[in-house]
């Protein structure tokens, strides 16, 4: 995965910019043959997005907003946000246990308010 930040034509009024540190990556510590990393590229590419507009929401104090979009992404996609490593990574029952995964812990951890 890489980050490709393209200046827009159109001036930002009043919100937020993201900068590339605000991009969200799938986590590294998840294995290569893991489905995080082996989902499809287009799937890859619509949550990269849904988690830009989401990162857009928090910046301009949208809360309610980036709740939803994070709800809508851990029921469509099974993936857990973790906001302090700007990680996801896809829960998988068959890769993953819940209760024992040092990722899905802290990215609980990182959603508190």
């Amino acid at each position: 995965w890489y980050i490709v930040v393209t200046a827009t034509s159109k001036p930002s009024d009043a919100a937020a910019e993201i900068t590339k540190e605000d991009y969200y990556v799938p986590t590294p510590l998840a294995p290569a043959h893991h489905p995080t990393h082996t989902m499809d590229e287009k799937v890859k590419h619509i949550i990269r997005d849904r988690l830009r507009d989401r990162t857009m929401a928090r910046k301009n104090k949208k809360y309610q907003e980036a709740d939803r979009i994070r709800d809508e992404l851990i029921e469509t996609y099974s993936i857990v946000i973790d906001d302090r490593t700007k990680e996801w990574k896809v829960v998988d029952e068959y890769y993953d246990n819940d209760e024992d995964d040092l990722f899905v812990k802290e990215a609980r951890m990182s959603q508190r308010s």
